[in-house]
């Protein structure tokens, strides 16, 4: 998924979110929220990008809207953004009343993935001065391993190798490594 990454003070959140929700629109894909701050989160400004969003693209359960997919990546355990684990688990992540998405089945189901349905034009994508191949840069596959209670999880037997494994081969991506550089010329 596209990723909004906010991590510095925002200025405008609400504005923030809805140019989110554009992109999401335009591209008919979901946007996950990558918000690094450690220390002191800025979780009322997260829920205003949330909020705005969520205007736009409401919750749906039945994951068969894409643009509705708004995921926040989030740390395991209990060293890292914790505040906003807090938050998140608090008041995003309630089974009773969700207001973003857990990894859906992509992981492990690529012929029903985003990442299938975008792969014809991440790979036919122009370059913008950053090479004369064409295609993107990168392409992100990601799963959580524990979020088993709320959504399937990449631990056994639900592994990634139906999601990405599959994804890998089809997109002639090299697995193992070293993988070449990504722009050839």
């Amino acid at each position: 998924m596209p990723s909004a990454v906010v991590n510095r003070p925002v200025a405008n959140a609400t504005l923030l979110g809805q140019r989110a929700a554009a992109v999401a629109t335009r591209l008919g894909v979901g946007i996950e929220i990558d918000y690094e701050q450690n220390a002191n989160p800025n979780t009322a400004a997260l829920q205003n990008v949330i909020t705005a969003y969520r205007a736009v693209h409401p919750y749906d359960a039945s994951g068969a809207n894409p643009r509705a997919r708004l995921t926040i990546d989030v740390a395991a355990g209990d060293r890292w953004l914790i505040a906003l684990n807090q938050k998140a688990t608090a008041d995003w992540l309630r089974t009773d009343n969700p207001v973003l998405d857990w990894a859906r089945p992509e992981c492990t189901n690529y012929a029903n993935s985003v990442q299938k349905a975008a792969a014809p034009y991440v790979q036919s994508v122009a370059p913008n001065g950053a090479g004369t191949t064409a295609g993107m840069l990168g392409f992100m596959f990601w799963a959580a391993e524990k979020p088993s209670t709320r959504g399937i999880g990449t631990a056994p037997p639900n592994t990634c190798e139906g999601g990405m494994g599959v994804g890998a081969n089809s997109m002639n991506i090299p697995v193992p490594m070293p993988m070449p550089a990504l722009r050839q010329s």
